[in-house]
């Protein structure tokens, strides 16, 4: 589902067609940076410093750790 991982500036979901997907971004401290819906299936993550991430999609139980470099 999210790639690539590590990431750059843009973080992909690997999406269902016409599926709208809702994201929550926490710190490792599991502080909310960040929340709102990919566009277009991608997630402009530029402005977020080096480091290990969680995001958590659709507000599902399972979330995914995300590397920044």
């Amino acid at each position: 589902i999210l790639f690539p991982n590590p990431v750059d500036d843009v973080l992909y979901i690997d999406a269902v067609k016409g599926e709208e997907y809702e994201y929550q971004l926490y710190n490792v401290a599991g502080q909310l940076l960040k929340s709102g819906k990919f566009n277009q299936d991608q997630l402009d993550v530029s402005s977020l410093t080096k480091g290990v991430y969680i995001i958590r999609v659709n507000q599902s139980e399972k979330v995914f750790k995300i590397i920044k470099k």
